[in-house]
C-alpha cells in the first residue's frame, strides 16, 4: 500500500468532500494598476495577469517582474499561499488561469487578478484547479467581449476535491516531483527535436543552394521571377458569422499558423487540388503552406499556382520556405508580403528529376520534425498526456456520501 493510500485510509476512508472555492476561500479580491513600462528589473516584487498565462505554472515563489511601489496609488498585495486567477484572457480554454504563490516576500498584484485566500495547501489547490474538470468549471463563467472575462461569483462556483490537508501535502509532494521529471524529460526531447530541426535547415540549405554549382548537366542554374512561372492570387473576406452561419468540411485558410493557419470550415469551397498558400500579413507574414485538397481563403492570404510542366510543387514549398520572409517588408510596424512582392521572388529553374530527389530528402525529415503523428513532437505530446493523466488520477477521490 502506497503512503497516499495509507493517509486516505487513515484520514477519510468513506470518501473525500468536494467542494465549492467559496465554501473554503477565506477572503476574495482584485488586484490593481501596474502597467507595462512600470515594470522594471528592480523593485517590488510584482505579477501582471498575462504572466499567469505565459511565466508560471501551477506555483512559484519569485517574481518574474518588478515595479517602483511608489508608482502604485492603489496597492494590492500577494503573501504565501495565496491563488491568483486571471480574470481576462482571448481564449475560453485559458479563462481563470491560475497559479499559487509560495514565496516569502509579499508581492504587488496587477489589474485583471483576483486574489483568493485560504487556509489548504496552496499547490494542491493550484493543482486541482488544473485538471481538466477544473478548466471546463472555469468556462462556464465567461463574458464575452472583444476578450473573455471571467469574474469572482463564477469562481467562488467552481468544485475541487478537498481531503484533509496531511493528504493535500502528499498529492502535492507527488505531482511536484512528477512535473519535475516531466519537465527534465520534455527538455530532453526539446533538445533533440532542436537538433533534428538543425539538421533539417541544413540539409535543406545545402539541397536548396543554387549558386555556381552543376547539378542535371547545366553549367548555370537558370533563375527566374516566380510571377512569370507561376499564377498567383488573393483570397477573399469570410466573416466570422458567414464561416458560423455556413459549417460544413472544406478549411478556409487565413494569415494565422495556428492549427494550420486554418480559420474554420465551410460547406463550400473556392480551390481543388495543389496549391501553396502564403501569409501576407502581421507577425507570421510569408509563412508558406503545402495545400492538397478543397478549401478556401481569406483576403490576408495569397495563393501559388505551380506550372506543373515546371515545379514539382513540394519542391517549390521547400523553396519558398527558405527564402520567402526574406521578401518581407516590416515598415510601418506591420509585416507585409503581399502578391507583387512575392512575384518578384527568384526561384531556380532545376531540372525535375532533380526537384524530386531534394523532395524525396527533405520528406523525410520534415516527416521527422514537423509531422505531430510521428517522431519526435508526438513523444513530447504523449509525454503531456501522461502527466495529465497521472495529475487527473491523483486528484479524483470517491465522493463522500455518493
Amino acid at each position: 500500500m502506497s503512503k497516499l493510500e495509507e493517509l486516505i485510509q487513515q484520514y477519510c476512508p468513506d470518501g473525500v468532500e468536494y467542494v465549492k472555492l467559496g465554501d473554503f476561500a477565506t477572503d476574495w479580491y482584485r488586484g490593481a494598476g501596474i502597467k507595462k513600462d512600470e515594470v522594471s528589473p528592480d523593485g517590488m516584487p510584482c505579477i501582471r495577469y498575462g504572466e499567469i498565462h505565459t511565466t508560471y505554472n501551477i506555483w512559484f515563489d519569485k517574481c518574474a517582474s518588478h515595479t517602483d511601489e511608489s508608482l502604485q496609488p492603489s496597492k494590492k498585495y500577494a503573501d504565501y499561499g495565496d491563488i491568483l486567477f486571471a480574470i481576462t484572457s482571448e481564449d475560453i480554454p485559458f479563462i481563470g488561469n491560475s497559479v499559487a504563490y509560495v514565496g516569502k516576500e509579499r508581492i504587488l498584484v496587477g489589474g485583471d487578478i483576483v486574489v483568493m485566500k485560504h487556509t489548504q495547501n496552496p499547490k494542491y489547490v493550484s493543482y486541482a484547479l488544473s485538471t481538466i474538470d477544473a478548466v471546463k468549471q472555469k468556462g462556464k463563467g465567461k463574458v464575452k467581449s472583444k476578450v473573455v472575462h471571467t469574474n469572482v461569483p463564477s469562481l467562488k462556483e467552481i468544485v475541487i476535491p478537498l481531503p484533509p490537508l496531511p493528504i493535500q501535502e502528499e498529492v502535492a509532494r507527488m505531482l511536484d516531483l512528477f512535473a519535475e521529471l516531466q519537465a527534465e524529460l520534455q527538455a530532453e526531447l526539446q533538445a533533440e527535436l532542436q537538433k533534428r530541426l538543425q539538421q533539417y535547415n541544413y540539409y535543406r540549405d545545402n539541397l536548396l543552394n543554387f549558386k555556381n554549382i552543376n547539378r542535371g548537366g547545366q553549367s548555370e542554374v537558370v533563375w527566374k521571377k516566380l510571377g512569370d512561372v507561376a499564377k498567383l492570387e488573393r483570397g477573399k473576406v469570410f466573416s466570422k458569422k458567414y464561416i458560423e452561419d455556413n459549417k460544413g468540411e472544406y478549411p478556409v485558410y487565413s494569415s494565422q499558423t495556428a492549427n494550420n493557419g486554418e480559420l474554420g470550415k465551410i460547406d463550400s469551397y473556392d480551390y481543388d487540388g495543389v496549391y501553396l498558400t502564403w501569409t501576407t500579413d502581421g507577425a507570421y507574414a510569408g509563412t508558406v503552406f503545402y495545400r492538397d485538397g478543397r478549401f478556401s481563403i481569406t483576403n490576408v492570404c495569397g495563393l501559388i499556382k505551380a506550372d506543373a510542366t515546371m515545379f514539382d510543387t513540394r519542391f517549390l514549398f521547400f523553396w519558398l520556405s527558405k527564402v520567402a520572409k526574406d521578401y518581407v517588408y516590416s515598415g510601418m510596424g506591420n509585416p507585409k508580403l503581399m502578391s507583387n512582392q512575392v512575384a518578384q521572388i527568384k526561384v531556380p529553374m532545376v531540372p525535375m528529376g532533380e526537384q524530386q530527389r531534394i523532395v524525396d530528402i527533405l520528406d523525410r525529415f520534415d516527416s521527422l520534425t514537423n509531422d505531430l503523428t510521428a517522431g519526435l513532437p508526438a513523444e513530447i505530446e504523449k509525454r503531456k498526456q501522461q502527466y495529465e493523466y497521472y495529475r487527473d488520477k491523483l486528484l479524483t477521490f470517491k465522493r463522500l456520501n455518493a
